[in-house]
C-alpha cells in the first residue's frame, strides 16, 4: 500500500515538474534552473506560485525568491481603479476569495517555515521569510536580507548570494521530503 502511495506521489511530483517546465514568461523565457524545483515542491504541496526568479549578482535581485499566491485579474483591478473601488458585489466578492485564499496560504507556509527552522540555526539575514507582497495577500518568499544586496560590496555580496540559494535549496529539500513522507 505504502509503495502506491509513493507512486502516486512520485508521479504527480514529475507531472508537476512537467508542468512547470512548460512555463514561459513575455520574453519566451522558462523558470529558472536553480529555482525550479522550489517551485515544484511549493506548487506540488499545493501552493499557488506566480513569479521567480533564483536571483543573479550582476541584477536587482541577488537572491532567490518566489511570489506566493493568485494574483486579481488585471481586469479586475482596472476595473476597481476606474469604479474608484465601488466594485459590483461579484467583483468584491471575488477579490475577497482570493486574499483569504492566498492568506491561508501564508498561514500553512509560515507553519512549514516555523518546522524547518524548528531545528536549523542560520543567521537572521539568510533566514526565509513571507514578506508581504500586495494588498490582496499574496506575498514573496525570500531571505530576510535580500535588500541590502545593493549596499553591500561586490564580495559580500556574492557571499550572501550562496548563502541565499544555499537557503532556498535547504528549505525545497524540507518541502521534498515533507512531501514524499506524508
Amino acid at each position: 500500500m505504502q509503495s502506491l502511495g509513493k507512486t502516486r506521489k512520485y508521479k504527480r511530483w514529475k507531472q508537476t515538474e512537467s508542468k512547470i517546465n512548460c512555463i514561459t514568461d513575455r520574453q519566451g523565457l522558462g523558470i529558472d534552473s536553480e529555482i525550479t524545483e522550489s517551485i515544484v515542491a511549493l506548487q506540488t504541496l499545493g501552493f499557488t506560485t506566480t513569479a521567480s526568479c533564483q536571483g543573479h549578482l550582476d541584477h536587482v535581485n541577488a537572491a532567490p525568491w518566489v511570489n506566493i499566491g493568485e494574483n486579481v485579474s488585471r481586469e479586475l483591478l482596472i476595473k476597481k481603479r476606474e469604479l474608484k473601488g465601488l466594485l459590483e458585489e461579484n467583483d468584491a466578492a471575488k477579490i475577497r476569495f482570493i486574499t483569504k485564499k492566498n492568506l491561508k496560504e501564508q498561514i500553512r507556509l509560515m507553519k512549514l517555515l516555523d518546522e524547518f527552522y524548528r531545528k536549523r540555526e542560520v543567521s537572521y539575514d539568510v533566514r526565509l521569510v513571507l514578506n508581504r507582497f500586495d494588498i490582496y495577500g499574496d506575498a514573496t518568499l525570500e531571505s530576510t536580507g535580500e535588500r541590502f544586496q545593493v549596499i553591500r560590496s561586490k564580495a559580500e555580496q556574492k557571499e550572501k548570494f550562496t548563502q541565499y540559494r544555499n537557503e532556498m535549496k535547504a528549505f525545497t529539500d524540507f518541502l521534498k521530503m515533507k512531501y514524499f513522507q506524508t
